[in-house]
């Protein structure tokens, strides 16, 4: 039966707490300057440690928490040398720094993500001991989040927390997760994910004049790749023999897959190749200038955006939610919808078909016009059949228009008559304009 001793030294009065734990008595010295309150409580729950240790039983959340909360690590760490509780609970920064810095096996995007997660709860929660954070202080957190943010953020940053305590739990420190009970739900935000007019996304490329931003543009547009990995794209990954691009991935780097190849497509040919022309001697990466040495990876990206949504403006446009991410799920339903497998598009993309299907795949306008079209090749209208295409307007300056599902891309002006067997899209995609008066 746990119990506390008192002794004289230097004409002080001395603590000493006495503790059975496996048929073996210990003594931990408490030291001087304890009121009667607190040896009691010192008492209290040196006895309820015990007796679980007797019962073969690990102290639940809720004491693990009152233990962190009022004692000092060296307690705490005596009482772990004996066997009585886990190792002593770091202190929340520590922790989630130190985890932080031991994921060798994720991409900088990811490291981005928890040290942003790693802030938040931080500033919520204070730089507590770990084991004084409990489901209820959990849910206080999310709903004060839930009141700033979408809930598909929350569950992201839910999904961290249990990833951060679950560790914490592996290590020792605690003994149940307090994120363990909370439900992640699906984190894709689907209002957000459009796909856009690819007329549209050719346009803006054709008439940036800056060619730097054209090069970077026209890259991102006809690969799908993540902006970062454009400012990535050195002129020795352009294998010019074989019509292909080893196009840079950070992302899967940490998983021996430092690159992907990708099909040098003709309509990024032309571009690249008066690029490569035109650059300087000694050049080393396609798209210089519009980025600072030294911050082509990781998070540089975020810069990218006020920018491009400024072009998109002065091109006659109105910017669109995620600019870079939803031209890449543009591109992918693109590539599948010109008939290349899905397979094969999610490798060039550089993401596995669950992640497709999850945050990339949609259905278009295109798709609901397409299935409109018998075998015969004409449009179906309720019970008319469209005889004759419409004539295609001039291409002039855009007028401003929102840029949400693709509609109908241009027909080409010398279609007259009935709609071919193909249908009305053009059969291949083209640097110009679609419909030209020239």
């Amino acid at each position: 039966m746990a119990s506390i001793t008192k002794e004289e030294k230097n004409g002080r009065t001395y603590y000493r707490l006495r503790v059975i734990v496996g048929g073996k008595v210990h003594r931990i010295n408490l030291g001087f300057g304890h009121s009667q309150r607190a040896l009691s409580k010192i008492l209290e729950h040196a006895s309820d440690l015990e007796a679980l240790h007797k019962l073969g039983e690990k102290p639940d959340i809720r004491l693990m928490s009152e233990l962190n909360e009022k004692y000092s690590t060296e307690l705490l760490d005596k009482l772990s040398k004996i066997g009585l509780i886990a190792k002593a609970a770091p202190k929340l920064e520590k922790f989630l720094t130190d985890y932080i810095d031991s994921k060798s096996d994720v991409g900088e995007h990811a490291i981005y993500k928890l040290n942003n997660t790693k802030r938040l709860l931080i500033n919520f929660f204070g730089d507590v001991r770990i084991g004084t954070i409990s489901s209820g202080s959990v849910e206080d957190y999310r709903l004060a989040r839930l009141k700033l943010v979408k809930p598909s953020t929350v569950g992201t940053e839910t999904k961290h927390g249990k990833q951060f305590f679950a560790y914490a739990v592996r290590k020792g420190y605690i003994s149940e997760n307090p994120f363990k009970g909370f439900v992640v739900k699906a984190q894709v935000d689907e209002e957000r994910r459009i796909i856009l007019d690819t007329t549209m996304l050719t346009d803006i490329v054709n008439r940036t004049t800056d060619k730097q931003w054209q090069l970077f543009l026209a890259v991102v547009r006809w690969t799908g790749c993540r902006q970062s990995e454009a400012l990535l794209l050195k002129w020795s990954d352009i294998q010019w023999d074989v019509d292909r691009i080893k196009m840079p991935s950070s992302k899967t780097k940490h998983m021996g897959k430092p690159f992907r190849e990708v099909p040098l497509f003709p309509e990024l040919y032309p571009l690249l190749l008066e690029a490569s022309e035109n650059a300087p001697s000694g050049s080393v990466y396609v798209v210089d200038g519009i980025v600072k040495p030294g911050q082509r990876s990781g998070r540089l990206g975020k810069n990218m955006g006020k920018p491009f949504q400024s072009l998109i403006k002065q091109l006659g446009y109105e910017p669109w939610a995620k600019p870079y991410q939803n031209i890449r799920v543009t591109r992918e339903n693109e590539l599948i919808g010109q008939g290349h497998p899905a397979h094969v598009v999610q490798r060039w993309l550089g993401h596995s078909s669950k992640v497709s299907e999850k945050h990339y795949l949609d259905v278009s306008d295109d798709d609901f016009a397409k299935a409109l079209k018998p075998a015969g090749g004409q449009i179906v209208v309720g019970k008319q059949k469209q005889a004759d295409a419409e004539k295609c307007n001039e291409l002039g300056k855009p007028a401003k228009t929102r840029a949400l599902h693709n509609p109908a891309p241009l027909c080409d002006c010398s279609q007259k008559g009935l709609a071919p067997p193909a249908g009305l899209e053009p059969a291949t995609r083209r640097l110009t304009a679609a419909c030209s008066t020239n």
